[in-house]
């Protein structure tokens, strides 16, 4: 958790400290109970290693008929789909223990996939994977099942219980609780965009309620506060996710300017307030400079906003 780091590269590093050359590493994962795998129940995973030909062995080995096991080689994605999925449950969790309805919960959800996404592809994952077993598919047995630790954690602390208390509690661990908060420095690390705590609502909020900064009512009236923007975007890599920076900075440029607009208008009205009159009557006061008729301006040039050009849309970009 201290150091920011994933767990194959925690792994690569231990086993390197000897000076020996670390083996072709493979890592499993996927919406996987370990009840249900032991009783036979059909189960699809994912084998993850930067080696494809190891990757491929590992899934042959384990394929059978109650279980398939896909090779990919992207082993960030599976790892940041691991970890992120098990914060989402404790947010979901906790909309369940709060009473919120099936509509808040998967919107919870969805959300949070939205960041577990954004933080893979700035890590270097592939989109494919967030999107596939290790990440969304995973993401929803966690969420939902009734078997998740990390669910009935969530949901424990949303019907008011305090997370020492739970934990203390628990003879098994909720890995959301720890990740929680190892995710929020390492978006710090990653994420150099204004505002992240906007970009990862679900997560920043889950670890603010962990740790008594909000309660978890004042979290979600917070995630419902969250300001207007477009829903999602096909985002495939790094360079979209600074494209879209950029387009970002050029609206919340835009936001100041009309700021500043706003500030304009709103010393006017407190004049014309202060002196009891209208805006025609405050014009020809202030002088020739300042009226409408020493303007060399056209009438049709005057057009009112509707018929001016479009302005963009003040919504912030994911």
């Amino acid at each position: 958790v201290a150091s920011k780091s994933l767990m194959h590269e925690v792994i690569n590093e231990t086993l390197s400290e000897g000076g020996e050359t670390v083996p072709p590493l493979a890592f499993i994962s996927g919406p996987s109970f370990a009840d249900e795998v032991s009783r036979g129940k059909a189960t699809a995973l994912v084998v993850a290693s930067e080696d494809g030909r190891m990757a491929r062995r590992v899934a042959a080995m384990l394929a059978s008929k109650r279980l398939r096991a896909y090779a990919t080689t992207d082993v960030v994605g599976v790892e940041v789909g691991g970890a992120v999925k098990n914060v989402i449950a404790l947010a979901a969790g906790i909309a369940e223990g709060l009473q919120l309805g099936m509509n808040a919960r998967s919107a919870i959800v969805t959300r949070g996939c939205y960041e577990m996404r954004r933080l893979g592809l700035l890590l270097g994952a592939k989109q494919g994977t967030l999107t596939g077993l290790a990440g969304f598919g995973d993401t929803f047995g966690t969420c939902f099942g009734p078997m998740s630790r990390n669910r009935i954690t969530g949901e424990r602390i949303g019907r008011g219980e305090k997370i020492d208390d739970i934990q203390a509690s628990m003879d098994q661990v909720a890995e959301g609780v720890p990740t929680a908060r190892a995710l929020i420095n390492l978006i710090k690390d990653t994420d150099r965009s204004y505002r992240v705590d906007l970009k990862y609502p679900i997560i920043f909020g889950v670890a603010d309620i962990l740790d008594g900064v909000r309660t978890p009512r004042e979290g979600f009236q917070d995630v419902m506060r969250d300001p207007l923007r477009m829903e999602m975007y096909e985002l495939r890599d790094r360079t979209e996710l600074a494209n879209l920076e950029q387009r970002e900075s050029r609206l919340r440029q835009r936001e100041a300017e009309l700021d500043g607009r706003e500030a304009v208008l709103a010393a006017l009205l407190a004049k014309m307030s202060a002196n009891n009159e209208d805006g025609v009557n405050l014009i020809h006061r202030l002088g020739p400079a300042s009226s409408p008729s020493s303007s060399s301006a056209s009438p049709s040039s005057l057009s009112s906003p509707t018929s001016s050009k479009k302005e963009d849309t003040p919504y912030l970009v994911e």
